[in-house]
């Protein structure tokens, strides 16, 4: 008798536990996904406007919701933004990776890889627009220093991603080998996502005045890389 009461009982709070647990994911969930719409029409904003001449009451408006909604989610459009970047760092990275992994040695490794981040490039022009002018917000001691980092964190996985595909050219013969592999691999990733940036905010007043299209001059500058660090 106290046997069928004690399970009785028993029963009732696992349903119960598994009912408001069951709530619980199901607001998480629309939480998530609330935030989700929100960065994507932050991200259609910032870049029909720019970031300083956008407000969150833009935001909120595009959202169709009251501003102090919009804060509950996200305190600024600093913060919008940094998400917003590091979200595409991250794409950016992980299909460099995905084209990497096809390749056999060191040296195509680091060709698909940056093959990669060029056609993200091509794809989605307004993303490194967006990231040369945002900058000034990348400083880990700001308000949203913490976001900040994720940021570095994610430019730093992609400079450990080419140090891995240099030394593993070093070693399979095709890269020359250098006395610090990690500066040469630096070099080379920096210099193609930072002329990338310039044709990002300059590339069409250079093909205007020179005929020479984003497309191009980014062949050619991965091929004055490539040709740096290929072993003869």
């Amino acid at each position: 008798m106290w046997t069928f009461i004690i399970n009785i009982v028993t029963a009732g709070h696992i349903i119960t536990g598994s009912y408001v647990m069951g709530i619980e994911d199901r607001k998480e969930r629309e939480k998530q996904q609330r935030k989700t719409e929100i960065l994507e029409a932050a991200e259609n904003i910032f870049f029909l406007k720019g970031l300083q001449n956008t407000t969150m009451n833009d935001i909120a408006a595009r959202c169709e919701l009251s501003k102090a909604t919009l804060y509950l989610y996200y305190k600024s459009k600093e913060e919008l933004a940094l998400n917003i970047m590091i979200k595409h760092l991250n794409i950016m990275k992980d299909e460099g990776r995905t084209a990497a992994e096809k390749e056999s040695t060191g040296y195509d490794k680091i060709r698909a890889a940056m093959q990669s981040v060029i056609l993200f490039h091509l794809k989605n022009e307004n993303i490194f627009r967006f990231i040369a002018n945002f900058d000034s917000f990348l400083t880990p001691d700001s308000e949203t220093g913490s976001l900040a980092e994720k940021c570095f964190y994610a430019v730093e996985e992609m400079r450990l991603m080419f140090i891995d595909f240099y030394r593993q050219g070093v070693k399979d013969g095709s890269c020359i080998t250098e006395d610090d592999i990690d500066q040469k691999a630096l070099m080379a990733q920096h210099l193609i996502i930072s002329f990338i940036q310039y044709l990002a905010a300059k590339g069409d007043f250079i093909e205007s005045r020179t005929g020479y299209s984003t497309e191009n001059l980014l062949e050619s500058c991965l091929s004055l890389i490539l040709e740096s660090i290929k072993k003869k």
